[in-house]
């Protein structure tokens, strides 16, 4: 999309200043209830948004997890705090359909008329489900964690499925280095440039994908945490309710 980059991030703004009017279906005077995400983005910098939206690739991503992943990163840049599971639902469904309102991306199951999961697909392109991870080259050190949620909606720490949206960990980054020996760490690491060898990362795939040779175990190997996280499952599946089942299917 590097081409019509600008002309892209015009479109995505565009639908975001103005989603009921996307929304209105051809013959109806309204678009419809406002949907609630959009409030998330009131006097906001819509197009700093949308360019910070614009900067990922989503094709041939799972829609749902796609669009909490797309909140995270808003909410970074939005500098917004303790928002709810249901807030970030709500934020990351109006921003994927601003991606797709603005004709840039379209969702497909993977076998119509079942109930296979949606998938994010670029316009022009048809549905790759082999999508593999970009090579990221970063010959300069990254900068310094100063918050738990960097400006590019990079999480310090990334919280494990399926510990609730309320329950995740934000640490308190301190000014002043030694304070945190894992965090001193982290920056020693992220302080070397580096290029990713892809031929040892083929290598290291290929291992990951056999039973026998990859280094961390499937959790059906260890019963106890299978167990646990089952019930932890249930217990969210629970609260979330049926409201929680309906949103995993229907996006609209």
């Amino acid at each position: 999309m590097q081409p019509t980059y600008y002309s892209d991030v015009s479109k995505v703004a565009d639908v975001l200043r103005n989603f009921s009017k996307y929304r209105k279906k051809p013959g109806k005077k309204g678009g419809g209830k406002t949907w609630p995400g959009l409030k998330h983005f009131e006097q906001a910098d819509i197009d700093r948004i949308a360019i910070r939206l614009l900067s990922t690739s989503w094709g041939g991503r799972k829609a749902t997890k796609s669009l909490m992943e797309m909140a995270d990163a808003i909410e970074a840049l939005l500098c917004k705090t303790n928002l709810s599971w249901n807030d970030k639902w709500q934020m990351g469904r109006a921003l994927l359909s601003a991606l797709t309102y603005s004709g840039l991306y379209r969702l497909e199951r993977e076998d119509e008329g079942s109930h296979s999961p949606y998938y994010i697909v670029e316009t022009g392109e048809g549905l790759h489900l082999e999508w593999t991870v970009p090579e990221r080259t970063q010959f300069q050190p990254f900068p310094r964690w100063i918050r738990a949620i960097d400006d590019e909606g990079n999480r310090l720490v990334r919280p494990s499925r399926p510990c609730p949206t309320e329950h995740e960990y934000h640490p308190n980054v301190p000014e002043i280095s030694g304070r945190l020996p894992w965090l001193d760490a982290v920056h020693q690491i992220e302080a070397v440039g580096f290029r990713i060898n892809t031929e040892l990362l083929d290598v290291v795939n290929e291992a990951e994908n056999n039973d026998e040779t990859r280094v961390i175990r499937k959790l059906e190997q260890y019963p106890e945490l299978a167990k646990q996280r089952a019930s932890l499952n249930r217990v969210q599946k629970k609260n979330r309710g049926d409201e929680w089942k309906d949103k995993s299917r229907i996006l609209w």
